[in-house]
């Protein structure tokens, strides 16, 4: 896999974990596979390659698709949301950056959590938890934030409000391997086509139907 799909692999977890907000706002619900694959990717702390920290690439499928829906003219539900959370997700982990107390923090209380993820199948909800409340705790506190639109009802559900800032955590990770990985967001305007070939080769690659 060369760099540009490495970058592209990155912002696929971007973009997958902006749609699981937006579903979780709008909605209450999510897909449990592609949730799991976003908080799991928090816990790839020596990973051998970009891939392994998503399981691999087809753990990505729905986050691949809804790019080349993005930065194409499909007329995707949520669209202007999922946008606006992947733009913000990039400049929260520029803020993020620049915190080396926080990222500190951020990494020392990740590896804590991580005893949580042998019970993780059978019982979710403690490191949900644990995640989203590092997220309160930390990003949450920097003058730059999320602002997540949607059903009252559901964002007032605890529940609901872990998944999401669990994921929002999970997306600042995804955004900040796409940084390191030489991404950059101008990228995502003047490099549209050279992205979407990435993503329609990744795609191809997949044995997992859409």
């Amino acid at each position: 896999m060369n760099r540009h799909q490495q970058q592209t692999l990155a912002l696929a977890g971007i973009v997958q974990a902006a749609k699981l907000v937006d579903q979780i706002a709008r909605t209450g619900v999510c897909s449990k596979p592609e949730l799991d694959t976003c908080l799991r990717s928090l816990f790839a702390f020596d990973p051998d390659s970009t891939e392994q920290i998503y399981g691999d690439r087809h753990q990505l499928s729905s986050g691949l698709k809804l790019i080349e829906g993005l930065l194409g003219k499909d007329d995707i539900e949520g669209k202007p949301e999922i946008l606006r959370y992947v733009m913000s997700l990039l400049h929260l982990n520029k803020k993020l950056s620049s915190q080396s107390q926080m990222l500190g923090i951020i990494h020392s209380r990740l590896q804590h959590a991580a005893f949580n993820l042998d019970n993780y199948d059978n019982n979710p909800q403690p490191l949900i938890t644990s995640v989203a409340g590092l997220y309160q705790d930390t990003l949450s506190s920097l003058t730059f934030r999320v602002q997540v639109t949607g059903n009252v009802q559901h964002l007032k559900t605890p529940a609901n409000a872990d998944k999401i800032r669990a994921l929002l955590l999970a997306g600042v990770r995804s955004a900040m391997l796409w940084r390191q990985l030489g991404g950059r967001r101008w990228q995502l305007l003047l490099n549209r086509r050279q992205i979407l070939r990435d993503t329609r080769s990744l795609r191809q690659k997949s044995t997992i139907p859409d």
